[in-house]
C-alpha cells in the first residue's frame, strides 16, 4: 500500500455511510471489483450520483449500475 500511496493512490476499505460520501467527494475514481452476491452496491450508486467514475469488473449489481463509457468502465 505504501507504493500506491507514493503514486497518489489511496486505498480506502469499507466505510460507514456517513464517511462514504466524504471519501467519494475527494475521489477522482472509485475502484469497485464487485461481488457475485451484491444486489445494490451503495458505494457505486453514491459514486454515480457524485459523478465519480466507477471502474469495475461488472460483477453482481455493478453490471447494471455502471454504464460502460458513460459513468464508469467495466
Amino acid at each position: 500500500l505504501e507504493r500506491l500511496h507514493g503514486l497518489g493512490i489511496t486505498v480506502v476499505g469499507r466505510q460507514a455511510r456517513a464517511l462514504l460520501v466524504g471519501a467519494l467527494a475527494r475521489a477522482r475514481v472509485c475502484l469497485i471489483p464487485g461481488h457475485a452476491d451484491e444486489t445494490f452496491c451503495l458505494s457505486a450508486a453514491e459514486s454515480v450520483a457524485l459523478r465519480v467514475p466507477v471502474l469495475t469488473y461488472g460483477t453482481g449489481a455493478l453490471k447494471d449500475r455502471v454504464q460502460d463509457g458513460i459513468n464508469g468502465m467495466i
